[in-house]
């Protein structure tokens, strides 16, 4: 497992810079030069209200969707993520529970953070790999050690092998 702070050379938090990225541009050329030679690697914001997944094999967001996941209050089974979700809170039946695990840009509730980027990734069609990506995740700037810490474990839960955490304010500034 490889934990490496990256200095300011990613940025899935700014969508207007995403869009003018190019093939050939300064950012791509420093993210290869931390994340090594992978040919892939996904970008991870997960923000309190939106849920951004940026990869580098396809070269743009896959994903953009609110981040909350609808569980089964007995079962603990996922009825809905993302959008869905977003749309039945508040509708529910008694024996549904829409939870928004990430609160302030911290993760709040980590098992459920876990079913739900477990769900996104299943919807992509990355649980079936044998390699997965490097994830390269956004942290809030107030972000502590324990919190990064349980973002290393959550990325180590779904099969990530190389992790890249990078604070918020040095991506915004891109």
């Amino acid at each position: 497992l490889i934990m490496v702070e990256i200095i300011g050379t990613f940025s899935i938090h700014c969508n207007c810079f995403i869009m003018k990225q190019s093939k050939n541009s300064l950012l791509r050329k420093n993210i290869v030069n931390y994340v090594g030679m992978r040919k892939e690697y996904l970008g991870i914001d997960l923000g309190s209200e939106n849920t951004l997944i940026y990869s580098s094999a396809m070269e743009g967001v896959i994903y953009s969707e609110p981040t909350c996941i609808a569980l089964d209050r007995y079962t603990h089974e996922v009825r809905e993520t993302g959008f869905l979700a977003s749309k039945i809170s508040g509708k529910t039946p008694y024996n549904i529970d829409v939870i928004h695990p990430v609160k302030n840009g911290l993760i709040d509730d980590d098992e459920a953070c876990y079913q739900y980027l477990y769900e996104v990734l299943k919807s992509l069609h990355f649980d079936r790999r044998s390699k997965m990506p490097a994830f390269v995740f956004s942290a809030p700037s107030n972000c502590s050690k324990v919190n990064r810490k349980m973002m290393i474990e959550l990325a180590k839960k779904l099969g990530a092998k190389e992790i890249y955490i990078e604070s918020q304010a040095r991506l915004s500034a891109l």
